[in-house]
């Protein structure tokens, strides 16, 4: 089993789909990130977000989609 470090918890460097702690969708993509869903509804497919200085961090934990989708 590898251990990930609180920095990747926090914020997610591999590319996928992933829950924030508000129950939020976000896309992690090679360019950044995409909200996919925000409280249920679709938003903007197309903008990524400018992240600097860890501002994704505010939207932590991330869990990954698959992961949840697992344990179902």
């Amino acid at each position: 089993m590898q251990t990930r470090t609180r920095t990747q918890v926090v914020e997610p460097r591999i590319v996928g789909l992933y829950w924030d702690r508000d129950g939020d969708i976000w896309q992690r993509e090679d360019a950044g990130w995409r909200l996919i869903l925000q409280s249920g509804v679709s938003v903007d497919p197309i903008s990524l977000w400018d992240w600097e200085n860890g501002h994704v961090r505010d939207y932590a934990p991330f869990t990954p989609v698959s992961a949840l989708a697992a344990d179902e």
